[in-house]
């Protein structure tokens, strides 16, 4: 680990870095002096842009949840400022050009346009200072001049950013390109429509509608759900444009359509089609309908937008939900993402929390380069090194200034730019650094995760059940979806019309069905058929239907790992749940399933692995559990060892998780116990030794590490 600087301190013999200090400095000082003129003053002086409107559901049906303007300065400073390989050859146009297809006020460009003049800075006085130029900007620095471009379906929003950049652009030589594109009930998707190329048909002169290609494209996409959710004749909120049904349904085939060709395009390239082939299909990962990117948010067409625009060597700066780095509908931009670019940093917030404004959804940043030039497809450079690592920077403390998200940024470019990890600073603002090596990303693309700042204990533990290396143990872990005659039903095909369809609730009912996943359901490894309710079928048809779909283990399907007792149950007869998946196998074997899953390992590998929503809240998928690494059900002798570990223990009642592991930690309650005997189990089915010294020596601190993220 690196040792921790105070903030803009810069170690012996980098004038680079002092330099950046200096120029960052008198950038503060111009945002303090600000300028006169239009919009509102804050308090730190000069314009600031029109907030969004303060009603929470018109930001949500136009996604107008704008990035803080700390956070776009952290972005910026991060993308101008990478210590990767430098900036593609000077554009033909001039200068570097940048663009934000989704500008809102525009926040984000000014944040670019005050990178690259610090850049440029930097570029010319770094030598007059006995230091050097930025090492990664051979050639023409930080290329003053250029463009910036922005486009945005909101004619208030853009208003308010060509106001808020003449104010900050003043006596800069950069152009400024606003355009606005409206959805519409005609049919418009207003930035998305650049995907076709160009915007014939409108009422814009064709030269002021051309695109170029970018040198960075720079953006906080719409992310709203596009499927729509809930009951039936809701619809998808990114459309809250159209006012009427027809003009909802022309957006939404508009949509369809943009999509689909998105995806075909995708996919024929190799990279994305090698991923796919390996995890998309039967008995793989993820089903197609799973990975379908209709599921997904408006984020992800707006990334292949970027790329279509973005230039070999240039790069994406984004600002993306969570879930684009691990849910399944985003698959098709995680693949091209890996396969095409090299991931240079991805931005954490610590716990979860959100980037934008008046949100609590979670976010990361991402920085991108897009390979080039001669670089195969996840590899290394033209020279064949080695690949460069992934800078991943948990964010202990946000910026609360422009400034201290720049100064964070610059420092977070040097710790890299030098091969190192570690914590660093500016100002209230602090960060840890991992480097994390491009061969596991690429093995993660299918949920990156366990590599996105995890306790590093829990990570390790994650990444070499891989290999199947536990503590104190070698043994055969595969993946589940390997077990002969799995089936794994959605709770869904057990709620609203699916089950009123079907099902009547009944106290005479012969049948039973779980509809919570709470505390008390998931208290015991035997379930309770008391928690149950009784129902009945309303034919032949539908009690068929139970008895096929319906299951012994149960998993929940939405999680709070800061109070659920275990993460899996298994019933002695077959019941229905509308609010746990229902794992099928043969009853020894699901049994021995169930003492696996609520062992530590299990636990740390979903928690791991599960959709983020919000905090410590998220979901368990199908694919989660597909995915996930078990040992080797198919081995009888495996099946029995675990099995009597499930009866030793079937009917102890547990606490909630976080309680286990402080218990634990002091030496207390059942959890290491139950851990051991998990583990003894598994090297006497094999014949392997357990050292069971080293397995308590390593089991110990990891509990400590699992309560941090409970």
């Amino acid at each position: 680990m690196s040792p921790e600087l105070a903030p803009g301190e810069a170690p012996p013999g980098d004038p680079t870095s002092a330099a950046a200090a200096d120029a960052l400095a008198e950038l503060a000082s111009r945002w303090n002096r600000g300028s006169a003129g239009g919009g509102t003053t804050g308090e730190r002086g000069g314009p600031r842009p029109r907030r969004p409107p303060g009603d929470q559901i018109a930001r949500k049906g136009y996604a107008a949840f704008y990035t803080r303007e700390p956070i776009a300065y952290l972005l910026a400073f991060l993308a101008i400022f990478s210590p990767g390989d430098g900036w593609p050859p000077e554009n033909p146009d001039g200068g570097l050009w940048v663009c934000d297809f989704a500008c809102g006020e525009g926040v984000l460009l000014v944040a670019s346009h005050a990178a690259l003049e610090t850049l440029s800075r930097l570029a010319g006085e770094g030598p007059a200072r006995g230091g050097e130029a930025h090492p990664s900007r051979e050639g023409g620095g930080g290329r003053p001049g250029g463009c910036l471009w922005g486009f945005d379906a909101s004619a208030d929003a853009l208003r308010a950013a060509r106001e808020f950049l003449t104010s900050r652009g003043k006596g800069s030589d950069t152009r400024v390109v606003l355009r606005h594109l409206p959805v519409d009930e005609s049919g418009s998707l207003g930035s998305l429509d650049l995907w076709w190329g160009g915007l014939e048909g409108r009422d814009l002169p064709p030269a002021e509608v051309r695109v170029p290609r970018f040198d960075l494209v720079i953006m906080n996409p719409p992310f709203s759900r596009t499927t729509a959710p809930g009951r039936g004749g809701s619809r998808p909120r990114i459309f809250d444009y159209a006012t009427t049904p027809q003009g909802f349904r022309r957006l939404w085939s508009e949509y369809t359509r943009l999509v689909r060709d998105v995806e075909t395009s995708a996919v024929e390239r190799e990279g994305v089609r090698r991923i796919y082939g390996a995890l998309v299909g039967e008995g793989r990962t993820f089903t197609r309908g799973s990975v379908d990117p209709l599921r997904a948010g408006a984020a992800l067409p707006f990334f292949f937008l970027a790329d279509r625009h973005l230039r070999p060597g240039g790069r994406v700066a984004l600002v993306l939900p969570r879930a684009a780095l691990e849910g399944a509908a985003y698959l098709l931009m995680r693949a091209a993402l890996v396969s095409g670019y090299h991931l240079e940093c991805v931005v954490v917030p610590r716990g979860g929390e959100s980037l934008s404004q008046s949100t609590q959804l979670s976010e990361v940043l991402v920085v991108a380069r897009k390979l080039g030039g001669g670089e195969g497809e996840a590899g290394g450079g033209a020279a064949g090194g080695a690949p460069p690592p992934t800078a991943v920077v948990i964010l202990r403390r946000q910026p609360e200034t422009p400034l201290e998200g720049a100064l964070l940024a610059a420092e977070v470019a040097r710790l890299v730019g030098r091969g190192s990890q570690g914590i660093t600073r500016a100002g209230r603002a602090e960060a840890e650094v991992r480097l994390v090596r491009r061969g596991l990303v690429e093995e993660f693309v299918w949920n990156l995760s366990p590599v996105l700042g995890l306790p590093q204990m829990v990570e390790r533990l994650v990444v070499r059940m891989t290999g199947g290396r536990l503590p104190g143990l070698r043994t055969r872990l595969t993946r589940l979806a390997d077990a002969s005659g799995l089936r794994v039903t959605n709770p869904r095909r057990f709620r609203g019309r699916e089950f009123s369809s079907r099902f009547v609730h009944s106290p005479e009912g012969a049948l039973m069905i779980l509809s919570s996943a709470g505390r008390e359901a998931f208290g015991r490894l035997e379930f309770d058929p008391r928690l149950a309710q009784r129902i009945s079928p309303k034919s032949a048809d539908a009690e068929r239907f139970y008895r096929e779909r319906g299951g012994r283990l149960l998993v929940p399907e939405a999680v709070r790992f800061d109070s659920t007792p275990l993460v899996a149950t298994w019933s002695p007869r077959v019941i229905a749940s509308s609010r746990a998946h229902m794992v099928r196998l043969d009853p020894r074997r699901e049994r021995a399933l169930c003492a696996w899953l609520n062992s530590t390992f299990a636990v740390a590998w979903l928690r791991a692995m599960f959709t983020t929503v919000e905090g410590a809240f998220g979901h368990i998928y199908v694919w989660h559990l597909r995915a996930m690494r078990v040992p080797d059900l198919g081995d009888p002798e495996v099946v029995e060892r675990l099995d009597s570990v499930f009866r030793k223990y079937a009917e102890a009642t547990w606490p909630p998780l976080p309680e286990q592991y402080r218990e634990a930690g002091r030496g207390e309650g059942k959890r290491p116990e139950y851990d051991l005997d998990v583990l003894r189990a598994l090297a006497a089915a094999s014949g392997t030794h357990l050292d069971e010294v080293e397995a308590r020596a390593r089991l110990k601190p990891l509990y400590s590490e699992i309560l941090e993220v409970l």
